[in-house]
């Protein structure tokens, strides 16, 4: 279930991003943003405009339940991968955080740029610093889980796939 609503969510994201590019043309969402501060954040919204800004809500609106579905299909796959090694060592259990440290990140800088954006013009520097670190958290910890997420997946489908070719 938590794999099909990815699916879902990465449709709507696609479809939403397209109108957003038809609006304001590369200028993409702070999202993608790469570990940045403040003035490129505010730099990209002003870029955005008033229709590109728009454009973004509903963009903002799946990413409201986006870190939710992306955190369980981590969360899940390296549960699965990983198995017992999770219930006899406490340094796997941690690993296993990173990906919920990640998804709360996420929503908190999802809550922050979208009280800036509907805010805007509105000077929001101190809500702008919480984007910021939020940002850098979310990614310092997502891209190592999804690394070693699918590092997992292809070790646990190559055993799979040993195991079966060598049962009689």
């Amino acid at each position: 279930m938590a794999f099909g609503a990815l699916m879902v969510s990465n449709i709507l994201f696609a479809r939403f991003h397209a109108v957003l590019e038809g609006v304001a043309p590369g200028r993409g969402t702070p999202d993608l943003l790469p570990f940045v501060g403040a003035s490129e954040l505010f730099a990209l919204l002003e870029s955005l405009g008033s229709a590109g800004r728009q454009a973004y809500l509903p963009i903002a609106n799946v990413d409201m339940v986006y870190p939710l579905v992306y955190g369980s299909c981590i969360l899940l796959t390296l549960a699965w991968g990983l198995g017992e090694r999770v219930q006899s060592s406490a340094w796997w259990r941690a690993v296993l955080m990173l990906p919920a440290v990640g998804v709360a990140a996420d929503y908190v800088e999802n809550v922050a740029v979208r009280v800036i954006v509907n805010g805007w013009p509105q000077p929001a520097d101190a809500l702008a610093t919480v984007w910021v670190y939020a940002h850098g958290i979310k990614w310092l910890t997502l891209l190592p889980s999804i690394v070693l997420a699918l590092g997992v997946l292809i070790y646990a489908l190559a055993r799979m796939r040993h195991k079966s070719r060598s049962s009689p």
